[in-house]
């Protein structure tokens, strides 16, 4: 049971709801639609963007589970503060980028602090206020902004239309720092058995009330290697495939505009999918799941050859979208369901390092593809391997006992 009363926990709902859509901007579906116009602005290639979105990817990666452990050590508020800081700043330094440099920069900040960061904290929120039907809550707040993430895209799309991609950055810092700003300020804290500890006791840990395995046990353990190599390869075959749409399905006959609108029935789906594998999450085995998403995965790569304007593209749409959404109701609740929440913090921020450096080296190799072979038909078909792996691993892995 929670110590607090079930109004507070639907407004932390409500608050997780906002920051997942607010780190948008730090998402590869975000990011994806202003690629192009970057590349024609800027006048560099897409490999080199696709190369500095995996360095800065990667530095993202690194700094992540240091937010995870400031989670664990400080709590909600003043960490959340720091990163709507830093994530702000970094979407207003993209609106002045001029060349590699300065878009590796912007790029390192929105990739820390947006998809890493700020989906994290969500994340910890729901974890540690939510200790009853835990995957079904947080499916019902994934589904939600999901469905607030199908307007993302074609909505950003038609505002760089209009204001061109530096004033749309600077607009998205805007927005950042008056929604997520009040949020982390006066909304989010902690619970009471996880207030910190006074300076100079004995422990330096937070959640003395709780149970839970540590970091190094849950290493030790190969379920949370099957929950960390998925996560890994369905963000870098998801990112893959997001983060160059416009420009693969416009090889398949699709325009920019419609492309993009591909979007929006991928994340209808991802709501409903999310939903429902975090119901699920609470009443099945988990590793089936994971086959479940992993499998979709796969199956998605291998559509994206076929898509033509029309029904088949909305069928890629579909495919894409529940195999994203099955896996985002299945993450959400896995690591707190399997290793308990003493330090979840330290535990989901580790892993996320593996889900950014996954994202960022997605991208880079299909462009090179593109480059190489003047088609995406082979990185794509590729990106269809590894899922298989992860499948596999699922019928193999025993669930966790400590």
């Amino acid at each position: 049971m929670t110590p607090e009363p079930p109004i507070y926990q639907r407004w932390i709902a409500v608050y997780a709801v906002l920051l997942q859509f607010l780190a948008s901007p730090g998402q590869t579906y975000g990011i994806s639609v202003f690629i192009d116009p970057m590349i024609d602005g800027l006048g560099v290639s897409r490999s080199l963007v696709s190369g500095l979105y995996l360095a800065g990817t990667l530095g993202g990666a690194a700094i992540v589970p240091a937010v995870g452990r400031a989670l664990d050590a400080r709590g909600l508020r003043p960490v959340g503060i720091g990163v709507v800081l830093v994530f702000t700043a970094s979407l207003a330094w993209l609106s002045l980028v001029g060349g590699p440099v300065g878009l590796f920069v912007g790029l390192l900040g929105i990739r820390a602090m947006g998809q890493g960061s700020l989906g994290l904290l969500s994340t910890n929120a729901m974890a540690i206020w939510f200790r009853e039907r835990r995957g079904a809550a947080m499916g019902a707040v994934f589904a939600l902004s999901a469905l607030l993430f199908a307007v993302w895209p074609p909505m950003v799309a038609r505002l760089i239309e209009w204001v061109g991609w530096r004033s749309a950055w600077l607009a998205l810092a805007g927005v950042v720092a008056l929604v997520a700003g009040p949020i982390v300020l006066f909304g989010l804290r902690d619970p009471p058995d996880r207030q910190p500890t006074r300076a100079g006791a004995e422990t330096d840990t937070r959640t003395l009330s709780l149970e839970g395995w540590t970091l190094a046990e849950a290493r030790r353990c190969p379920a949370y290697w099957l929950l960390v190599l998925s996560g890994a390869v369905m963000a870098g075959t998801i990112t893959a495939l997001g983060f160059h749409q416009i420009s693969i399905l416009g090889e398949r006959g699709l325009d920019p505009v419609a492309a993009a609108e591909n979007f929006a029935p991928q994340f209808v789906v991802v709501a409903l999918m999310t939903w429902t594998s975090g119901r699920w999450s609470d009443r099945f085995d988990l590793r089936r799941l994971v086959a479940l998403a992993t499998g979709l995965v796969a199956a998605a790569s291998l559509g994206m050859l076929f898509v033509t304007p029309g029904w088949r593209a909305l069928l890629y749409a579909v495919v894409f979208g529940a195999a994203a959404g099955t896996w985002r109701g299945v993450s959400g609740a896995a690591y707190p369901r399997w290793f308990g929440l003493a330090h979840i913090g330290a535990i989901q921020g580790a892993a996320a390092r593996w889900l950014v450096a996954g994202s960022a080296l997605g991208p880079l190799p299909v462009a090179l593809a593109r480059d190489t072979f003047g088609t995406y038909q082979p990185a794509v078909l590729a990106l269809a391997v590894c899922p298989v792996f992860c499948v596999l691993g699922s019928f193999v892995v025993r669930p966790p006992v400590r």
